[in-house]
């Protein structure tokens, strides 16, 4: 509300600036989104929700790292879930994943395990493996982690 308040004050077009802020996506973009939409699942009775984006999304589109950044957000999102996972194959045999958690779970902690890292609700790492085997691979080990309490804050 402060920042709107100062944009007035400067005369600046709040519509200009909104258009900007929220109507500026690719078309690569938006086929991402819907890639990691369709993609969504769940696991652990929810408390695990997770997507990801394949590299032939990636390659057609173009999209870099800050294209999808956000897209985490959406498993993150739903309802019941503590645990958003995104996979993404932005080349063959090393998959980046992003973890974001909300209340319970410590995201460097479960990130450390796969030799990553970052914060208590957002960390990454890569895994060296196809898409499916990585999925494969870090959800049983996260459904593991989650049922011994392994990342609780």
């Amino acid at each position: 509300v402060a920042l709107v308040s100062i944009l007035i004050a400067m005369e600046a077009d709040i519509n200009k600036v909104r258009q900007e802020v929220y109507e500026k996506n690719t078309i690569g973009r938006i086929a991402g989104l819907k890639a990691v939409l369709n993609n969504l699942q769940l696991k652990a009775e929810g408390l695990i929700a997770y997507t990801y984006l394949p590299y032939e999304i990636i390659d057609q589109y173009e999209l870099k790292s800050g294209d999808i950044e956000n897209y985490v957000d959406y498993p993150r999102s739903v309802d019941k879930s503590e645990i958003a996972i995104l996979f993404k194959e932005f080349s063959k045999d090393e998959i980046r994943v992003s973890v974001r958690t909300k209340s319970y779970i410590d995201a460097n902690k479960l990130a450390d395990v796969f030799k990553g890292g970052g914060h208590k609700r957002a960390s990454g790492f890569r895994v060296r493996r196809s898409l499916n085997e990585a999925m494969e691979y870090v959800l049983a080990r996260v459904e593991e982690g989650l049922k011994k309490d392994e990342w609780i804050n």
